[in-house]
């Protein structure tokens, strides 16, 4: 940042009771930097207005294999992704995005901007849904994995950012950031019998933590109940020294 900017957002730091972050990457590193600010980490939810039902499990994939990528974040690896799926023999590829660079196309690549709706039908249409993306620290991608996971869709993620707070290797496939060879491989060594092993242990997942919009507004009226009563307990603590000192100015009068 410039440096007024700078010097701006570091005095801003200290006025809140709490700093809140998506991915344990950033919450730590936050803790480290803010040593006298409370941080905490505040799992993320997605509304499942529109993701509320799982497709069946596919039976098999599709030849080609269905690829579907989707995300406008700058994080997403797209030249990776490129260079994993331009073979129009065996990928079959949509990508819902604004920011996919037109010089990285290739024949078999479908490109949209999509409203909520066409991504859905999107979703249905995909056999694996790959999250292809560049190292970060605020959990790039974690939208679009919940509302695949929410679904029932295999997803093929980049090890970055913290994803894998959120679902582990049971229920994710993931593989090295920035290595096509490698994204390319784990998609093509997913089976339908082992897609569904890990959407089972990622719905599982997604459902214990409450991975919802619901669980995420509950998480923060935990976090203001827990705020409200360290500051009463302050207050009480405050109003007893007070009493404490009445007294003791009272005995000394008499």
């Amino acid at each position: 940042m410039p440096r007024l900017r700078r010097w701006l957002h570091e005095q801003l730091i200290h006025f809140p009771d709490v700093l809140t972050f998506l991915s344990p990457v950033n919450t730590e590193l936050a803790r480290r930097a803010f040593r006298k600010a409370r941080v905490e980490f505040m799992p993320f939810g997605i509304s499942l207005d529109s993701f509320n039902t799982q497709r069946p499990n596919a039976e098999h994939f599709h030849r080609p294999v269905r690829v579907l990528a989707l995300g406008n974040d700058r994080h997403r690896d797209w030249p990776t992704f490129a260079a994993a799926f331009k073979s129009a023999d065996h990928f079959d590829v949509r990508i819902g995005s604004r920011t996919f660079p037109r010089h990285l196309m290739h024949s078999n690549f479908q490109i949209a901007e999509l409203q909520l709706s066409e991504a859905r039908s999107w979703f249905d249409w995909a056999d694996v849904l790959v999250i292809p993306l560049a190292s970060n620290l605020h959990a790039s991608g974690l939208t679009t994995l919940l509302e695949g996971v929410a679904l029932g869709i295999p997803v093929v993620a980049s090890r970055a950012g913290g994803l894998e707070w959120y679902f582990d290797d049971n229920c994710v496939t993931f593989v090295e950031p920035g290595n096509p060879d490698a994204l390319r491989k784990a998609l093509m060594d997913i089976t339908p019998e082992l897609a569904a092993r890990r959407i089972a242990h990622a719905s599982k997942r997604f459902q214990e933590m409450d991975f919802s919009t619901k669980g995420y507004a509950r998480r923060h009226v935990e976090l203001s109940q827990s705020l409200l009563l360290n500051r009463t307990r302050r207050l009480v603590g405050e109003d007893d020294t007070a009493i404490s000192l009445e007294h003791s100015v009272n005995r000394e009068s008499c």
